[in-house]
């Protein structure tokens, strides 16, 4: 059985830290939030790239100017665009 990522809560989003090691809060479907040790925290959304065959990140944005909803839209896009590609072939 697949396993399945809690989504994050905007409380977990606004209360992460940032500490001496980067670390990431996954939001699931490929959303992903990095805290660096600086205290940005960019959006990434790590998805298959049916061109390369390779596993792919691409920034969103960083938090808090990208809210966890305005990211979870973007990456609702992104996952169509990339089903449309898989499905043209193209």
């Amino acid at each position: 059985m697949p396993r399945t990522t809690k989504p994050l809560t905007n409380t977990e989003v606004e209360r992460s830290k940032p500490k001496e090691k980067e670390y990431s809060l996954s939001d699931g479907n490929g959303l992903t939030l990095r805290i660096k040790p600086n205290g940005s925290k960019p959006w990434l959304f790590n998805y298959y790239h049916p061109i390369t065959k390779k596993r792919t990140n691409a920034g969103l944005g960083t938090y808090p100017a990208l809210s966890l909803a305005q990211a979870r839209s973007i990456r609702e896009e992104y996952r169509s665009f990339l089903a449309q590609d898989i499905a043209t072939g193209t």
